[in-house]
């Protein structure tokens, strides 16, 4: 399935969208949650360059236990998960709202904690660029289209296929 198809999906489901850039220069509202659909997430950093990478090895190791061990621990399964570097993909469910949000700010922070090796006596500042991008999928074809997608992300960050540009989509009205 190329692009156009993931585009159209995107259009089809503005309403369930949160986060990245979409949240900048907004108020801050409940983000979409449903227990029968998964999700896909993004989480994006700017400084995750060089020794910062997010590939870097111990760190995708680290990240990878990170993400079985609380994915275990907060009942979220996790259907794709790709590390692009500078940011992460997951296509994920959860078992509960509650559950969902605990396991996100754990992810979150442990993956920067450990990334930066912030503590209180080295303060480092922001490491993700904006909040986590979450977006509901319907099963089917939008739930293959994204997984696809998470697939090639992971690919690309891995230097098996180039890095293939895509089109922006238009911000949302």
């Amino acid at each position: 399935m190329g692009w156009h198809g993931q585009l159209k999906l995107i259009d089809d489901n503005m309403a369930s969208e949160h986060g990245g850039s979409l949240s900048v220069g907004r108020q801050k509202g409940r983000r979409p949650f449903s227990r029968k659909k998964a999700m896909h997430l993004v989480l994006r950093s700017d400084v995750a360059k060089g020794p910062l990478s997010l590939l870097q090895k111990a760190h995708a190791c680290f990240i990878r236990t990170c993400l079985s061990k609380l994915s275990r621990r907060y009942e979220v399964r996790v259907y794709q998960f790709a590390n692009a570097g500078s940011h992460l993909h997951l296509v994920i469910r959860a078992k509960s709202r509650e559950s969902f949000q605990a396991f996100l700010r754990a992810f979150a922070g442990t993956v920067a904690l450990k990334v930066t090796r912030a503590s209180k006596n080295n303060r480092f500042g922001r490491f993700w660029l904006y909040l986590c991008y979450s977006r509901l999928v319907e099963w089917g074809v939008a739930f293959k289209t994204v997984k696809a997608y998470v697939w090639q992300n992971e690919l690309e960050g891995l230097g098996l296929i180039p890095y293939q540009t895509r089109k922006i989509r238009p911000p949302p009205v």
